[in-house]
């Protein structure tokens, strides 16, 4: 007998739904630490060639000044990301002189935590709340772990496609709510099955060994200089990286997007004793915005966030509350070091096909039973997800690795059909099969790949400086056509022209902002 998701396969097919998904979009925000070469993290200012931090569309700044975020426009073709993302790297290292792009999500050669530099963005309110906010985190969770860079991945499906599966559903809701409550249930899917993102595109089993100078550790010494964990796939997502203890008190649903939001907002106006203790001003100078568990909602850690673009000063759970999911944002990938800009199109086409079909699976809401597996399916994919022997928890009882991924990588297979049929290629089908063969083969995965040229190499540190000079020099040896040059040229200056005016603009109290930011 068929089930839901077959039946509804064969719906959307009669309806010739599949060809609206053309018309997906799809945006890639890609960190990357600026690198002395000395090989430790840069203490320059971010280059004023480079534009405004602030107000550039494509070139910002993370947490610190050295963690460059490069950003691509949303577009309607799979491959355009990675064209652009190719652009953006190749003008940044025409500007950069002699320092480099560290091309892995963990960091580079570390030095003493407090000479981290946080991310400056000029003298306006919205500037100095982004420092700010920086600051606090800086205090809640270390500086050093502000620092490891990752690859988010922003999509979204045509509303022309939402209409047909609401009219298969012979659903009345207003098309909004119907839109919401679907990326809702693919989040759900998403959490149910994201253990995939790490086993497959992990590229981080092994660190520097300053990274973990001082603190508590269950990795081993791999050769001098390098920590690794013998079957990790993703360090980056483990105790070792994005960690929070206070945040595991955090009970946010994703049952819908109105408890999605209201769990925020409960965050952000909660006291945290930790936090109170740290206080919110030094030497007369703000260092957190709020002494609660949350300072906005972005400090929350999710590997997949529902978004909503909001209005200047607006809040992100406000807009999502008013008006509704937009896009989704996967945020659990590793920087793919073996790509010059951190991610390849196949990555993207197994991206689209896994999230296709977690919006089109069966979502119920999820248990407090299946929260602990899924927090456990993670752990394990992490730190043990390379071991051929792992097995995974589904529905109270233990499957092998394996078995759940082929299971999920069968209905994508059906999903990879039509995609391959709308952009008249097999790109899509590809990109499925190669990763199910990675299941039974992990020295396949990414990390899988990473740690034999680490293992067969002088280390970690090493290896990836190499690597990435290696891609500089590509960069440096093929520059930008004119037009392009000057694109990227004319986005700098428009910018720090922005910023200019911005700061210009008379200026409430900062104190007086950040208070009317919270109403």
């Amino acid at each position: 007998m068929s089930d839901q998701f077959d039946v509804l396969m064969e719906q959307l097919v009669s309806a010739n739904a599949f060809p609206l998904l053309k018309e997906i979009k799809r945006g890639i925000e890609k960190e990357s630490l600026r690198v002395g070469l000395d090989g430790f993290l840069s203490a320059k200012p971010h280059p004023e060639s480079l534009g405004s931090a602030l107000t550039h569309p494509f070139i910002t700044t993370d947490y610190s000044e050295a963690l460059l975020e490069l950003i691509t426009p949303p577009s309607t073709d799979p491959e355009e990301p990675v064209r652009f993302l190719n652009q953006i790297h190749n003008y940044v290292y025409h500007q950069i002189g002699e320092e480099f792009l560290w091309n892995a999500s963990m960091p580079c050669m570390m030095d003493k935590e407090e000479e981290i530099p946080i991310a400056r963005f000029g003298t306006s309110n919205i500037g100095q709340m982004k420092y700010v906010y920086r600051e606090g985190l800086g205090k809640r969770y270390g500086r050093l772990m502000q620092t490891i860079a990752g690859v988010h991945y922003n999509f979204s499906l045509p509303q022309s496609f939402w209409q047909q599966l609401q009219t298969i559903k012979g659903n009345s809701d207003p098309l909004q709510s119907f839109i919401s409550d679907g990326y809702m249930g693919l989040v759900r899917n998403f959490l149910r099955y994201g253990w995939m993102l790490p086993y497959l595109f992990g590229a981080s089993p092994a660190i520097c060994k300053s990274f973990v100078k001082g603190k508590k550790h269950k990795l081993s010494e791999l050769m001098p200089g390098t920590m690794f964990g013998e079957y990790a796939t993703s360090l980056r997502m483990s105790d070792m990286g994005y960690s929070n203890n206070a945040q595991s008190r955090l009970n946010i649903s994703y049952d819908s997007v109105e408890k999605y939001a209201a769990g925020l907002e409960h965050a952000i106006r909660t006291p945290e004793p930790l936090y109170e203790e740290i206080g919110l001003y030094e030497n007369g100078q703000r260092i957190q915005l709020n002494t609660n568990l949350l300072q906005i909602e972005n400090e929350y850690y999710s590997n997949i966030r529902p978004k909503r673009v909001a209005g200047s000063g607006e809040r992100p759970a406000k807009a999502l509350n008013e008006r509704g999911v937009e896009y989704i944002e996967v945020r659990g990938l590793d920087i793919n070091p073996f790509s010059k800009v951190g991610i390849t199109n196949q990555q993207i086409h197994w991206l689209d096909c896994f999230l296709i079909t977690c919006a089109l699976m069966p979502s119920a809401e999820i248990s407090c039973r299946e929260d602990g597996e899924i927090k456990e399916n993670l752990r394990r994919a992490v730190n043990y997800g390379r071991n051929p022997e792992l097995s995974l928890w589904s529905l109270n009882r233990e499957v092998p690795l394996a078995e759940l991924g082929n299971c999920i990588s069968a209905k994508m297979e059906q999903v990879a059909r039509f995609m391959d049929s709308n952009w008249q290629t097999h790109a899509y089908s590809e990109a499925v099969e190669h990763c199910k063969t990675c299941f039974v083969q992990p020295q396949n995965t990414l990390s899988g790949r990473f740690m034999e040229v680490i293992q067969s190499s002088e280390g970690y540190y090493t290896k990836t400086r190499k690597m990435a000079l290696d891609i500089k020099q590509q960069f440096l040896q093929n520059p930008l056509a004119d037009k392009d040059n000057t694109f990227f040229r004319e986005n700098a200056r428009i910018s720090l022209a922005a910023q200019r005016e911005l700061e210009a603009e008379p200026q409430k109290s900062f104190d007086e902002f950040v208070e009317d930011y919270y109403k």
